[in-house]
């Protein structure tokens, strides 16, 4: 695409993974979105999660409409639950009784050495290694990956320390475990931390066991949840401009969105579609409010940097090990904090 935009031939609309939103908005390669959508009442602004809307903002302006977002919620086996006399996990983000001990005091009781070899065979908690989950955890624990202005990592703080401390104690007892969603699936796993679009995957895997959705569990700093849009722009040296802009707020206004809600393209970023009874019923889940609230506690994956896959990598490298029990959570984040450093300023 950078490619058409230098040759002088450039596309009117696209999309394209979040990893490459900032890179493209921060090069002028993007149309700035603020005064065309902002000043059209008829396409509502105000109707967009504004997580979702700060995720696509840089210095202030506006350059892309997401088609769907991704978050994270919590899934459980109701069977393994009550089997093991447990209840079940909150469906309120604000439960405070569904916290951080007890989920983890779950995720033991709930974890099996079925053949007795000293290897756990079903864990309790299971979520993916991709930043989002990272993201969370640490909101949760009361502190972002970087400071707002991306020059520094942010945890080596004690909301940081304290966080990797929580998660190794989790994986040390093998309660916990890096894994996909279809573990959870078969029965390999008796909770998973997914994107609401699971509840089909589960639904088109025909599971053997009882399931529903819930809240994931706060931390010391309440509910938390990471969010990641998927944008599509306007090229800024668009010759068709106007065409396309009328085009971009048909795509993504309040009837195109009811449909594609509809067509199971979820989440939808706009709060009526979200919130409307059709999209609860359409779920077909029970605690349908686990997933719909969620994003009242979202914050947007750090992502405003060119190099963010690369950074993403040298922190997972050392959570890794501190979660494997390879090195404490102070050495690990003080091994990485000038490397970061130095991406950050790199990237911005």
């Amino acid at each position: 695409m950078r490619i058409r935009v230098a040759a002088g031939t450039p596309p009117d609309i696209v999309d394209f993974h979040p990893n490459y939103f900032y890179g493209m908005a921060r090069d002028g390669i993007l149309l700035d979105l603020s005064e065309l959508l902002g000043n059209d009442p008829a396409f509502d602004l105000n109707d967009f999660y504004k997580p979702v809307l700060d995720a696509l903002t840089v210095k202030g302006k506006l350059y892309g409409i997401p088609q769907r977002i991704s978050y994270y919620h919590l899934y459980y086996n109701a069977d393994f639950f009550g089997a093991a006399g447990l209840h079940p996990p909150a469906a309120d983000w604000l439960d405070r009784s569904w916290n951080w001990e007890a989920y983890l005091q779950a995720a033991r009781k709930l974890s099996i050495d079925q053949d007795g070899d000293g290897v756990i065979d079903r864990a309790g908690g299971t979520f993916g290694q991709v930043i989002g989950h990272l993201v969370y955890w640490f909101a949760q624990g009361g502190t972002g990956l970087f400071d707002p202005d991306y020059t520094r990592l942010n945890l080596g703080s004690s909301q940081g320390i304290e966080t990797l401390r929580y998660l190794a104690d989790g994986f040390s007892h093998g309660a916990f475990r890096w894994g996909p969603w279809n573990d959870f699936a078969s029965g390999k796993t008796a909770m998973l931390n997914e994107t609401p679009a699971v509840i089909q995957l589960l639904r088109d895997a025909k599971m053997a066991y009882g399931w529903e959705v819930a809240a994931l569990p706060q931390g010391p700093a309440g509910p938390a949840t990471s969010l990641q849009p998927v944008p599509y722009a306007l090229i800024a040296t668009s010759p068709h401009k106007e065409e396309a802009a009328e085009f971009f707020k048909f795509m993504f206004s309040k009837e195109m969105s009811q449909r594609q809600s509809a067509a199971g393209i979820i989440i939808q970023p706009r709060r009526s579609v979200v919130t409307s009874p059709a999209f609860r019923q359409g779920l077909g889940v029970a605690n349908a409010k686990a997933v719909l609230d969620a994003l009242n506690y979202a914050t947007p994956i750090p992502n405003h940097l060119q190099n963010f896959t690369t950074i993403s990598n040298t922190i997972f490298s050392m959570v890794n090990k501190v979660c494997a029990g390879q090195m404490a959570p102070q050495q690990a984040m003080a091994s990485i904090e000038d490397q970061i450093a130095a991406l950050l300023a790199e990237g911005r």
